[in-house]
């Protein structure tokens, strides 16, 4: 009987979310990194669909850059990035991130675009997912992509002034994580409810007491 009831809290509680995105209104259409991706799709995409997803944008990145890569460039950048945040929009349980990242980070590179794109991504998610008007759906997946910018950026924080700014911007959003997210998280995947506020104070304090650690050694 237990096993029922708490199948049946699943189904109002995931068609309540149904309900909920159906009326997403202007969020549907996108932020100002493109559109708006459903983590709960792209989780149940494999490898081979999502590189064919990520390729879209690097093709179209490739076509508006020219032969000489310098034509409609700002073009081309907002064409990555928006491949970039549908990367980071999936969740990384089974470390396709950095799978799919790499390509698509050299090109941003090359037009010295990648931590530019990094930010105005994590600026987004921060956004949404302070918002309480904001659906359900669009929060969580927020919540995946400041999960996957902290790990994907993790090793650079100590050296890379421009990720500790990034890094410490999510951790100055003092992020909660409401209770239908929360709830919806455990739901669909038993993902963590941690939040990516947490997780950056976390790692800004290891990265710290590593150059303490380091200063005294000299």
């Amino acid at each position: 009987m237990k096993h029922i009831i708490l199948s049946l809290s699943s189904v109002i509680f995931l068609s309540s979310c149904a309900s909920k995105g159906s009326s997403e209104g202007s969020f549907s259409g996108g932020g100002s990194v493109g559109p708006n991706f459903k983590y709960n799709e792209l989780m149940i995409k494999d490898y081979d669909e999502m590189y064919e997803m990520v390729q879209s944008y690097l093709n179209k990145a490739k076509d508006l850059a020219g032969e000489d890569g310098t034509a409609n460039e700002d073009e081309a950048i907002s064409q990555l990035r928006q491949g970039l945040k549908l990367i980071f929009s999936r969740p990384n349980s089974d470390n396709m991130v950095a799978k799919l990242v790499p390509e698509i980070r050299r090109v941003l590179v090359g037009f010295n675009g990648f931590e530019s794109s990094v930010s105005a991504i994590a600026n987004e998610a921060i956004g949404y997912v302070k918002n309480d008007e904001a659906p359900v759906s669009v929060q969580s997946t927020s919540l995946f992509i400041l999960d996957n910018i902290l790990a994907e950026i993790r090793p650079e924080v100590e050296n890379n002034a421009q990720m500790r700014g990034i890094v410490e911007r999510v951790r100055d959003a003092r992020i909660s994580l409401s209770k239908d997210v929360a709830t919806e998280r455990k739901v669909r995947g038993m993902f963590s409810t941690k939040s990516p506020s947490d997780v950056a104070r976390d790692l800004l304090k290891r990265v710290d007491e590593k150059t303490k650690a380091n200063k005294k050694k000299k």
